[in-house]
């Protein structure tokens, strides 16, 4: 009766520690998903500081806007880097982050579009296909995050970088 008791006694905790363990490792692997996340984030931003510096130093008359667009991508870089996964609200910040970082990105090629010769630069044209290899790395990181936490079960970290986006209206 000793021995059935102790078998039983080791099978049950060894049963319970192999769970908890699989338990603890999950939430480290949806943290270095959050991670790729962020650095595929921070990459976006670096390559559009690149391209608003880079429109800066021609002669056109957007120096403010220029001038704002990396002063907002140096206060992106700040809240990216201090980001670590600790609740739904972190995540909410960094999504409000990445849609007020894509209206500056909208602006800057908005821009891109009104004066073509800057368009041809060779230059400019790297950091173009740069900032459409983020912009994947962005979706890819994003969708492997939102599967970990679909495996957690935790829709509330779930990240969707466009959530509540609403088209503009426009007149014809």
């Amino acid at each position: 009766m000793n021995k059935a008791f102790f078998l039983t006694i080791f099978l049950l905790s060894t049963f319970t520690f192999s769970i908890a363990k699989a338990q603890s490792a999950l939430p480290d692997e949806l943290s270095k998903k959050w991670d790729n996340v962020i650095e595929a984030i921070q990459r976006r931003n670096d390559i559009a500081e690149s391209i608003a510096g880079f429109l800066s130093k021609t002669d056109y008359n957007e120096k403010d806007l220029l001038k704002q667009c990396i002063a907002k991508a140096a206060a992106y870089r700040k809240a990216l880097k201090d980001n670590k996964l600790k609740n739904a609200t972190e995540i909410e910040k960094i999504r409000v982050f990445y849609q007020e970082q894509s209206i500056q990105l909208n602006r800057i090629l908005v821009l891109l579009e009104k004066y073509p010769d800057i368009r041809k630069n060779k230059k400019q044209m790297e950091l173009t296909e740069n900032l459409e290899g983020a912009e994947n790395r962005v979706v890819v990181a994003t969708a492997d995050f939102n599967t970990s936490c679909n495996k957690l079960r935790r829709k509330d970290l779930i990240f969707e970088p466009h959530k509540n986006e609403t088209p503009p209206e426009v007149a014809f």
